[in-house]
């Protein structure tokens, strides 16, 4: 009996172009996701913006999708607040044990 693989192919249709993927099967649903987001911020530019060339809609949705990811990771940039926790354990840490910083 064959083991199932953990990877395996899909077929992502972008903008009516096929791409076969090799992927982890608990990452298809990001796949799918991905395909349609792009494939909507796709039709988003043609209906605002009918008369562009075909590549400048690629790269609409590119900057799109990419200043979202900016975004998304900025938010999510917990290290300033781990910085500012480490300072105030240690300004405790030395308080509870008599020290002056």
């Amino acid at each position: 009996m064959a083991a199932i693989s953990d990877k395996f192919y899909i077929q992502l249709r972008i903008d009516n172009q096929i791409y076969p993927v090799n992927v982890e099967r608990s990452e298809e649903e990001y796949y799918r996701e991905a395909e349609r987001n792009i494939n909507d911020r796709l039709n988003i530019y043609k209906a605002k913006f009918p008369n562009l060339a075909h590549e400048q809609y690629l790269y609409m949705v590119m900057l799109d999708l990419s200043l979202r990811l900016v975004k998304s990771e900025r938010r999510n940039d917990t290290e300033p607040y781990r910085q500012v926790m480490g300072k105030l354990t240690e300004e405790i840490e030395n308080t509870l044990r008599g020290e002056r910083s």
